[in-house]
């Protein structure tokens, strides 16, 4: 190979590279140039066609299908959105779409259940099984505060169920706990959340049971406030009583 060939050969290899480079530039400019919804839609969409809540019968080994909630839960900010109902056949409404990396989780239109399923990442269809709670077997009358809950009195229902939830401490606490994930719902919804997205969240420190989110810590500060109650945030002796009294 000649001198004139060997100087060519690095010049024709950066002439290559500086053509390549030339090639993807307005590529790669193009993609910065896309707006950020363009840049979300690379992220792959999936839209739930089925969410089943079934309740499981350990005595009968038959499932019953329930009405719920289907709710979004955001990482960054411990909150979460309600983003469908869910009727007894599985159908959301409205229909929803989701990240496929995105954490769901579900809630039945049902007192005294236990979610044995916990957050399901997005997928086509979805299935959350519920356990009820076995009444019997702990010695206590719901009959109060499930009738309360189906009128619609949710301070008395969560007066009822806080009461329920303190004597079972010391002898049942799994079944205290979930009594007291039944106050805490009733009274979020006495204080005016009905779809249980803004003043209360699952917890994931906490075996997820529920629990106020901030909002909902506010709220009760706020109502306490205006009451001339202590300011503590939760639903204290003190503040069951006017919430029952707000029914």
């Amino acid at each position: 190979m000649g001198n004139r060939e060997k100087m060519m050969n690095p010049l024709r290899r950066l002439l290559g590279v500086t053509s390549v480079i030339a090639l993807l530039t307005p590529a790669h400019n193009a993609m910065a140039q896309q707006p950020a919804g363009h840049m979300e839609d690379v992220i792959k969409k999936v839209r739930v066609l089925t969410v089943l809540l079934e309740q499981a019968d350990d005595s009968t080994g038959k499932t019953q299908r329930l009405a719920g909630r289907l709710y979004k839960r955001h990482t960054a900010s411990a909150k979460r959105e309600h983003i469908a109902d869910v009727d007894v056949t599985g159908k959301p409404e409205p229909h929803v779409e989701c990240a496929s990396g995105e954490k769901l989780e579900a809630e039945a239109r049902k007192d005294l259940v236990i979610n044995r399923t916990g957050p399901q990442f997005c997928k086509e269809n979805l299935k959350f099984v519920f356990e009820l709670l076995r009444f019997g077997a702990e010695g206590v009358d719901f009959t109060n505060p499930l009738r309360y809950s189906a009128s619609g009195k949710w301070g008395a229902a969560a007066t009822s169920y806080s009461d329920i939830s303190f004597r079972l401490r010391s002898t049942t606490p799994i079944a205290a706990y979930i009594v007291q994930d039944a106050a805490i719902a009733a009274g979020a919804k006495a204080l005016g959340d009905d779809k249980l997205d803004l003043f209360v969240v699952r917890d994931p420190s906490q075996r997820y049971r529920l629990v106020f989110s901030e909002e909902g810590v506010q709220q009760l500060k706020q109502l306490q406030r205006n009451k001339g109650l202590k300011e503590t945030g939760m639903l204290d002796t003190a503040t069951l009583r006017v919430l029952r009294e707000n029914d």
